[in-house]
């Protein structure tokens, strides 16, 4: 079985033709390694790295976060009212040990001393047939003892194996064959990371948290506000009632959350998906800030309706006692956020896989593996590859082998 890249067209409420992607699971003959190799030879193309919100999943547990706490610090009444809204997330149990969770013992021994607290986040789109992916993948980590805060993306294109299943898929395809539990896992098996808690978002829940906010302010090129409007068609669509109107001039503009979703999807403009993460970043700092003003100026009316907003979109097995304990790290600490993507040329490569898909390939995962741990926990922590870890970044090696995958560079580079 593998993963395709299918194309749908429809109507939109307007009468205009529009295409919509969507992975489905087919059979497919292996082909040889000359044939692979052959297909691979050819000029270089830029894959499309990334989703809807590739970093969107960071600021809803900023807000779980900064909204417990000021609820704690302010007053036993607002904590009750934080609470109530705590009561509407989707909670699962995706196993507790060691075992279970795929931590290997090298990754359990070495995070004994780093006082973090390692979270899986994932955003997830949902196609109109119900299957489900991981549109971002991160890992945020947060040091209790700082408060201080480090975010990385994985890059869901990542082409690693997935455990319970022989082949190699991208990374984002966990999430559709056992949903946060394997998505977990993946992460814990490929990377050696010791994870045990995560949180989920929908689309919808962007959306909801800026209109909580009372929109935000963004500034736009009028390159930027012409692809605006032409992808607010589709998220109108998608999201049905009220539909948010199209932004009329560029410059600084008081968005609503359709558009500035609809601004976190741009990818047709300057170097695609890193230049697209840019603009998530300049998002998430603009409602960072506007978060922890509202902290500052302990407006707990805006918080509490903040909170109530991205409540209903999220699913985590984390519980009130694991956030409220992480809020007043976070709170109380220096409140500093350091955010990166894990997708350095030095060990990511493009590379044509299976039915000819693009697929961001590590040449050494090994060697990812070790950067993350450097990002996470700084230069002086001595990470130990597992085992498991070796022989996963083994099987992707034989791949490339076997296959005769051919690895190209990839550009990260940003003009924003």
């Amino acid at each position: 079985m593998r993963l395709v890249l299918k194309r749908i067209h429809y109507k939109d409420e307007y009468g205009r033709d529009n295409v919509r992607k969507k992975l489905v699971l087919v059979r497919s003959p292996r082909r040889s390694s000359s044939a692979r190799g052959s297909s691979a030879r050819r000029s270089r193309r830029r894959t499309r790295r990334g989703g809807f919100f590739r970093k969107a999943v960071l600021f809803v547990c900023l807000i779980l976060v900064a909204a417990v706490a000021a609820g704690v610090i302010y007053g036993s009444g607002i904590v009750k009212k934080a609470t109530a809204s705590l009561d509407k997330l989707s909670r699962k149990d995706i196993g507790s040990t060691r075992e279970e969770l795929l931590i290997s013992d090298n990754a359990y021994e070495d995070m004994k001393g780093t006082n973090t607290v390692n979270i899986a986040l994932f955003g997830k789109d949902v196609e109109d047939d119900g299957l489900q992916r991981s549109d971002s993948i991160l890992i945020l980590s947060v040091n209790m003892d700082t408060g201080g805060m480090k975010l990385v993306s994985i890059q869901r294109d990542t082409f690693v194996p997935i455990p319970g299943y022989e082949d190699l898929y991208k990374i984002n395809s966990a999430y559709m064959f056992g949903e946060d539990a394997l998505a977990v896992r993946t992460l814990n098996r490929n990377f050696d990371m010791n994870i045990s808690r995560f949180v989920t978002i929908d689309m919808e829940a962007l959306c909801d948290i800026v209109d909580a906010l009372g929109g935000i302010e963004l500034t736009l090129s009028e390159e930027e506000r012409v692809e605006l409007n032409r992808y607010l068609d589709d998220i109108n669509f998608r999201l049905g009632g009220p539909q948010s109107p199209y932004i009329q001039s560029p410059g600084t503009v008081l968005c609503d959350g359709r558009q500035a979703l609809t601004y976190a999807r741009i990818r047709s403009l300057g170097n695609s998906d890193f230049d697209r993460t840019a603009r998530q970043r300049v998002l998430l700092d603009t409602v960072f800030r506007k978060l922890m003003k509202a902290v500052g100026d302990k407006n707990i009316r805006l918080l509490l309706r903040v909170i109530d907003a991205a409540s209903a979109h999220i699913t985590t097995n984390m519980t009130d006692a694991d956030i409220l304990r992480i809020a007043m790290k976070v709170v109380r600490g220096d409140r500093t956020l350091t955010a990166c993507s894990l997708s350095d040329p030095s060990y990511l490569k493009l590379g044509y896989v299976e039915d000819d898909m693009e697929a961001l390939v590590p040449d050494d995962l090994t060697d990812m593996a070790y950067a993350l741990h450097r990002i996470l926990f700084g230069d002086s922590f001595v990470y130990d590859p597992s085992p498991e870890q070796i022989g996963a970044s083994e099987m992707i090696t034989d791949y490339i082998y076997y296959y005769g995958v051919e690895l190209y560079e990839i550009d990260t580079g940003s003009t924003i």
